[in-house]
């Protein structure tokens, strides 16, 4: 069933159950589609007499290539074993993509990698897609599994090496504190400094300031600092039972004096104290020594990868899926440019 956005006793009920879902995310909550400039988006669930047991949270925007693109991050919210349930309820997001001028509607679960589900998908003749290049999002994530344990006792399962580092950080008198929405200005000077040191793009400063209004609830803005200077920032999202790193930078100056492992600690310290089940670090590429965010990141979550179980893609027109999946694999890039250039 579509949700009627004006039955405003329905919508309230649809966010509850995203909310208080096993299985929800922040990204499948209301707010994230306000966040999303120039998106739609539209909401789905399914009912067990009075009680929803299932929802999808959509946004879709025009896609260059003609029609529009539908995307379901971090959905469904529901049991993806009950493969009836989640069928149906696909089909009926499907079918609004489909009579909206849709060529795809993308979903990509929260669920760890299955090869027995994606089977059993197949068999009802749904594909669920492990491919990193092409994904809309990291399928490998490090993320700290904190099992009902203090800080303490996750402190004392780190390397010697990161015990010893960010022991000194706090010797050398660095302080991290919550900072509020202040915090996000800071954040974006951050952001700033890193992105350039890089040479990457970033976000505006008013997408910051709009993610902190929309979910300032759940989100912990966390600084550290060396006297009155701000060393490093970051944002932290808690949201059902996980704590998500989304963002964080650090200045160009006082480098390497371990503000970088004390600001994580002081977020796992939260999470725990939160009584949550797991602090996110987010993606990684690969997970080897060849990517430098896998070796840092491994530092605070006992080395533990997730690896997701991938992406659903219900095509709507092949042709237009084709060109997309062509357009966005970095392989296919590469072959076209050897062409061009022999041409």
């Amino acid at each position: 069933m579509k949700l009627d956005i004006n039955d405003t006793n329905q919508v309230n009920k649809y966010k509850d159950f995203i909310k208080n879902s096993q299985y929800g995310s922040f990204e499948q909550d209301m707010r994230w589609a306000e966040l999303k400039s120039g998106w739609k988006s539209a909401y789905f669930y399914l009912e067990d007499g009075a009680e929803i047991v299932a929802a999808l949270s959509v946004i879709y925007i025009r896609d260059k290539i003609g029609k529009n693109f539908f995307y379901a991050p971090r959905g469904p919210v529901a049991e993806l074993n009950d493969i009836d349930l989640v069928i149906r309820l696909l089909e009926e997001a499907a079918d609004f993509a489909r009579a909206n001028d849709g060529f795809l509607l993308r979903v990509d679960p929260l669920f760890p990698y299955d090869e027995a589900l994606i089977e059993k998908y197949k068999a009802r003749g749904i594909e669920i897609r492990h491919d990193k290049t092409t994904s809309s999002q990291p399928l490998l994530n490090m993320v700290l599994a904190i099992n009902g344990r203090d800080s303490e006792e996750i402190f004392a399962n780190f390397s010697k090496n990161t015990r010893k580092h960010t022991r000194k950080s706090y010797r050398d008198g660095i302080v991290t504190k919550d900072m509020g929405r202040e915090g996000v200005d800071i954040l974006y000077k951050h952001i700033v400094d890193t992105s350039e040191r890089a040479g990457i793009n970033h976000r505006p400063y008013e997408y910051f300031e709009k993610l902190y209004s929309l979910y300032e609830d759940e989100i912990r803005m966390s600084v550290s600092y060396l006297d009155d200077e701000p060393l490093c920032s970051s944002m932290l999202i808690s949201y059902g039972n996980r704590a998500t790193s989304l963002y964080g930078g650090s200045s160009n100056e006082f480098k390497d004096m371990g503000q970088n492992y004390q600001i994580n600690y002081e977020e796992i310290k939260f999470a725990a104290d939160k009584g949550l089940a797991y602090y996110d670090m987010g993606g990684i590429f690969d997970a080897d020594e060849s990517d430098g965010l896998y070796t840092f990141k491994r530092k605070f979550t006992e080395e533990n990868v997730e690896d997701l179980i991938g992406e659903i893609d219900l095509v709507l027109d092949q042709d237009l899926y084709d060109i997309y999946i062509r357009e966005k694999n970095p392989h296919f890039k590469r072959e076209e440019a050897r062409k061009n250039e022999s041409n």
